[in-house]
């Protein structure tokens, strides 16, 4: 089940309520008309908003389109304002100008200058609202669990006639709006803003295969909240042997076949424990290895080097013969600019006799006790909660 929240956008900007008739201008009798609708809602205005006049004179639109400010003018400038606090409504913003709403000589400012002169019986200002949610989400890499820079997010919708429309910016038809990716821990940007619809999602990035979920946004109200949990893109895996081509290309060039069980740099590590592991298969002192291990007042600290985005355990055995791991510690996650964790034992009467290892996690577990955590390939056939004698099944069989 999506995660929906409600958020809610409170609209007026203050500092521009300057009505500004000209000096000496006789009066006159005029009117000020002003209209607020919602795009998806015919004539009506979102509930609870209001204008003012000038920064005062506050009136609220209740069910209807139009307030009218009818009374006494000098020829000369008005500001007026609309807000609404009803949840999830956006003014309507400028497709070429960044700056817009803050600009009350233009179109789309609010407040918004109107000129009322003598002769002139009435004029007219028209604000409109859109409805709108948002979506977030985290992007991996399915197989390693690494956080994915630069994933392009695109949300597809179908229209009445039946046509699909992809949109990947806010606002969607801007010129100065830049398309949306995830950042360097891999989130959706903050503006994935969405008007009112049903949607499909897209996420794609190269070396990888697109991922795709049919409705993965349906029957919404204005400020719903989408967290949509974290995505997982698989590798492009041409040759089969496990072990993204990315990967392979980085290492060992274009057009190569990388061995699945080599171990060309020769660190005790093969191909594939240096893939899920993040280090380097070509440089011998880049691999996952314990840098210590130290008991001292009772405590038993066991220190190694980690990789960024890479989930660890510490698991423990009573008989290496019979290569039966559970897991005693973690997962932990390495953040991104940590290279090293310690984990300390503080009970060594245990009866682990101090046999203990370290595992880099690949996505398909948090750890050695089954706990099966969210992909998008189907769950193993034990459903996640039998046991695997042999470890937890690698990704990508």
């Amino acid at each position: 089940m999506r995660a929906v929240q409600k958020f809610v956008w409170v609209f007026g900007i203050t500092g521009i309520y300057l009505g500004l008739p000209l000096a000496g201008q006789a009066a006159f009798q005029g009117s000020i008309l002003v209209y607020a609708r919602s795009s998806t809602n015919g004539q009506a205005p979102p509930p609870l908003t209001s204008a003012l006049l000038n920064g005062g004179n506050s009136r609220g639109f209740g069910t209807n389109d139009l307030v009218t400010y009818t009374g006494s003018f000098e020829t000369g400038l008005y500001a007026v304002e609309v807000s609404s606090v009803a949840e999830g409504y956006v003014l309507r913003q400028s497709t070429t100008d960044p700056n817009a709403l803050n600009d009350p000589y233009s179109a789309f400012g609010n407040p918004r200058y109107v000129a009322m002169s003598e002769g002139t019986n009435a004029t007219f200002v028209s604000f409109q609202f859109d409805p709108v949610i948002t979506a977030a989400a985290g992007v991996r890499d399915a197989w390693t669990m690494q956080k994915l820079e630069h994933a392009a997010v695109a949300f597809e919708y179908r229209t009445t006639g039946g046509a699909t429309v992809a949109v990947g910016k806010y606002p969607w038809s801007a010129e100065y709006a830049t398309n949306w990716t995830t950042d360097v821990t891999g989130r959706f940007p903050a503006n994935t803003i969405l008007y009112l619809a049903d949607y499909d999602l897209t996420v794609s990035k190269s070396g990888y295969l697109p991922y795709n979920e049919i409705n993965i946004i349906t029957n919404a109200a204005p400020g719903d909240a989408y967290n949509l949990g974290t995505v997982f893109l698989e590798p492009e895996d041409s040759n089969t042997n496990r072990i993204a081509d990315a990967w392979e290309v980085l290492y060992f060039g274009t057009g190569s076949s990388v061995s699945t069980n080599a171990d060309p740099d020769g660190d005790g590590m093969d191909n594939r424990s240096e893939y899920v592991a993040g280090t380097d298969p070509t440089n011998a002192l880049s691999c996952l290895q314990v840098e210590s291990s130290v008991i001292s007042n009772g405590f038993f600290e066991l220190r190694w080097n980690v990789e960024p985005d890479h989930t660890y355990i510490v698991c423990g055995t009573t008989n290496l013969c019979a290569d039966s791991w559970v897991q005693i510690g973690g997962p932990w996650e390495a953040a991104p600019d940590q290279y090293e964790m310690v984990w300390v034992e503080t009970n060594t009467d245990l009866s682990w006799n101090n046999l203990y290892r370290v595992e880099v996690v690949s996505s398909w577990w948090l750890g050695t006790n089954q706990t099966l955590i969210n992909t998008n390939r189907p769950a193993p056939p034990s459903g996640g909660g039998g046991v695997y004698t042999n470890g937890p099944p690698i990704p990508g069989l």
